[in-house]
């Protein structure tokens, strides 16, 4: 199982410079968990879970996963996340509460990105991937907006003024 396989990852994370730029938690590996406040956070491994949230009005933060055999494991929420690099494929157990997860500059492989929830107005935008995206579910006026060409699986599980966009 792949919670049982879960290493440390390559994350080399950046706060933005707002007042609310600091996240309540940030976890990685084996339930490591800390605030974040430091730039350049560097994890290692193949399996990575990322998990940030919080605080309620919000967190932005930005980092790199460069492993192309890697799985990415992510769960936001309360914040903003933008992660750059590449990745063989992704799991989004869920984007929650006017939360945002930016994967554009992430170059997914074949492993293609599985979405388990995206909820209550939250936006998750996924760039280059090669292998399909399946939607398990998205509700409550979230928006995922994906590149042009994508194969997508689940269109039906988007509901509640949810919407798919394909940019080009």
């Amino acid at each position: 199982m792949l919670h049982h396989k879960m290493m440390a990852c390559v994350l080399a994370g950046c706060v933005l410079s707002l007042s609310t730029a600091r996240a309540d938690e940030f976890s990685y590996g084996f339930g490591v968990q800390e605030a974040v406040g430091l730039s350049n956070e560097v994890f290692q491994g193949d399996d990575c879970y990322v998990r940030v949230r919080g605080p309620r009005g919000g967190s932005q933060i930005k980092g790199t996963y460069d492993n192309p055999d890697g799985v990415l494991i992510i769960t936001v929420e309360y914040s903003y996340l933008e992660i750059r690099g590449r990745a063989k494929k992704v799991i989004v157990r869920y984007v929650d509460t006017h939360s945002g997860l930016d994967l554009t500059n992430l170059q997914i492989g074949e492993g293609g990105v599985v979405i388990k929830s995206v909820d209550n107005a939250s936006s998750m935008e996924i760039g280059h991937c090669e292998g399909p995206v399946q939607i398990r579910s998205v509700d409550n006026a979230s928006v995922i907006s994906l590149q042009r060409g994508t194969k997508v699986e689940g269109k039906d599980r988007i509901s509640k003024n949810s919407r798919l966009y394909f940019r080009k």
